[in-house]
């Protein structure tokens, strides 16, 4: 509780920040769609903004729990006001709900932000945020981007920039028997967040040259849950794109760390019973039943249940197998060649695990890290434990050096693999077994080599990078072997040239794609980063272990 109110103050006088410098003024930007009709944004200094535009069809009442239905064409001559942000998806109280105006079912909205009166057709960055699937939204101050517009204008490499919501919690990631039953005969849907961001991709294409952008010229970014959906959406129907995006990059996250159980695990199943029972729903009924029971339960008390099922247990409501988004192993399906030929980056933010510290498990012995491994990312890694027993040592003597994080591990190919027992109290996150094991199994050999130890070196999260991480950031690949000469490289993609870290490149240079595409650092990651970084000093003190080094 200590944590969540000190971090709720930061980020309020963070967001307190970012109103101020990007005050509203007339409602002068308009935009016409072919489909959607006429908006009416806001129009700042250098920017349109577009805010609360419906994407989808409100998955209320009977839509609850099914796919995404695509909007029907906007046949009224009556402009439509994009002014104010949409409603955000409901989910269970948390600090960042603070930041948030309104909460609703009613909530598949997205952001539109465009350089003022842009005539050219603009790449676009796609963002997904984060937020383990269940809280968060697209529609947060803190996921304002006039500063990121703005600062792209002035590097001439203007950008289109997108948000999204999509359904949380058991209103987007719901399994059991009773929904995959009647998943199979097209009455409800696995992973309908997943869906939600998809049909959000396909707004996105047959609307987005309306406000300047390029369809063709899509980037999805993620962070967190937000970068394992940019994982998933790229290894969606074996890889296929459909042509929603040209490029991705994930911060913080890929799609190895979720647990990928199939819906009717007990894990699943546990969390629908809780979640239908909490709704005053029974189990004794049929599914059919017990499906109608909730679609005819109020939102507030579905929101309840929600809430409540995601305390008892931690992460009660994850992505789960589907046979589009999330089929098995993603090392299997990039060893067969099933993702996408498209180029695409990953990497992590230095000490951001610090939000996790007082809620992760400190995990000792190679008992507790072998139950830790197969309840957190299932029995399918029970056959690999010896491998990783041996490979991830409970002696920190042999861990790494170079302090991988707990998101992505992006030095997992080094020759040395990382302790799992923690030498330190900093090192709950850093070396934590439970959050490096699927590294080994899952994505140890195609991880990137890039290592985004501070923001843009200028703003360190919570202490400086060693110099040797620095040295490390400037010439790494950020690829993840996407090169015919990488490990187990499919033959049909195509050799493609190395993003490396030279900060003499813009940082929109990927997502524009103009030169020799290279990428600095992870910049546009927005006030999260900056918030963490200022609880890192409200909670650690200069003199502590996580200070800085002079």
């Amino acid at each position: 509780m200590f944590f969540q109110i000190q971090f709720a103050l930061v980020l309020q006088v963070l967001v307190l920040l970012t109103r101020a410098s990007s005050v509203k003024q007339n409602k002068c930007a308009e935009t016409t769609t072919p489909l959607q009709g006429t908006f009416v944004g806001n129009c700042l200094e250098e920017v349109e903004e577009y805010l609360g535009i419906p994407y989808a069809t409100p998955p209320v009442d009977a839509l609850r729990f099914s796919k995404t239905t695509p909007l029907p064409k906007y046949s009224s001559s009556k402009k439509r006001p994009a002014n104010e942000p949409g409603s955000a998806c409901r989910q269970p109280p948390f600090f960042l709900n603070d930041v948030q105006k309104s909460y609703a079912e009613d909530c598949l909205y997205l952001n539109i932000y465009a350089p003022k009166k842009s005539k050219k057709s603009l790449p676009v960055l796609f963002w997904i945020h984060g937020g383990a699937f269940l809280n968060g939204a697209g529609s947060g101050e803190q996921f304002n981007a006039t500063k990121l517009l703005t600062q792209s204008l002035k590097l001439r490499e203007p950008i289109i920039f997108v948000s999204i919501n999509y359904r949380l919690g058991a209103f987007g990631f719901l399994g059991g028997s009773t929904i995959a039953n009647a998943a199979k005969e097209g009455k409800a849907a696995l992973n309908a967040g997943y869906y939600d961001q998809r049909e959000a991709l396909h707004w996105v294409q047959r609307n987005i040259a309306s406000f300047g952008g390029d369809p063709k010229k899509v980037t999805i970014f993620g962070e967190s849950a937000g970068a394992n959906s940019v994982g998933q959406q790229m290894l969606a129907k074996e890889g296929d794109v459909q042509g929603l995006f040209r490029a991705a990059i994930m911060q913080s996250g890929n799609p190895s760390v979720s647990r990928r159980l199939p819906p009717t695990h007990p894990f699943a199943q546990d969390g629908y019973n809780a979640f239908l029972t909490g709704a005053g729903c029974s189990l004794e009924t049929s599914e059919p039943d017990q499906l109608r029971c909730l679609r005819n339960a109020s939102s507030d008390a579905l929101n309840d249940a929600n809430s409540k099922a995601a305390s008892g247990k931690q992460a009660a409501f994850v992505p789960l197998q589907d046979d589009f988004f999330v089929r098995g192993l993603p090392s299997a399906q990039f060893k067969r060649g099933a993702f996408p030929d498209i180029p695409y980056i990953q990497g992590d933010n230095l000490d951001e695990g610090t939000v996790f510290a007082l809620s992760t498990p400190n995990v000792t012995s190679d008992e507790d890290f072998s139950k830790t491994v197969t309840s957190t990312y299932g029995d399918e890694l029970e056959p690999l434990l010896p491998q990783i027993l041996k490979l991830w040592s409970s002696s920190p003597a042999k861990g790494s050096p170079y302090e991988p994080q707990l998101f992505g591990k992006s030095q997992s190919d080094l020759s040395r693999p990382p302790s799992s027992v923690p030498v330190c109290s900093r090192s709950i996150l850093d070396h934590s077994r439970s959050a490096t094991s699927t590294t080994l199994s899952q994505l140890r050999r195609l991880s990137s080599g890039f290592c985004s130890s501070s923001l843009c070196q200028r703003l360190p999260m919570c202490r400086r990078p060693p110099s040797r991480i620095k040295r490390i950031s400037p010439s790494m690949t950020l690829y993840i072997w996407m090169t015919k000469d990488g490990p187990n490289a499919p033959s049909r993609h195509r050799q493609r040239p190395a993003l490396l870290g030279e900060n003499r490149q813009s940082p929109l240079a990927f997502i524009t794609r103009r030169g020799t595409w290279r990428f600095p650092c992870l910049c546009p990651s927005f006030w999260t980063l900056a918030s963490s970084y200022a609880l890192c000093l409200l909670l650690f003190p200069s003199d502590g272990p996580w200070a800085s080094p002079s």
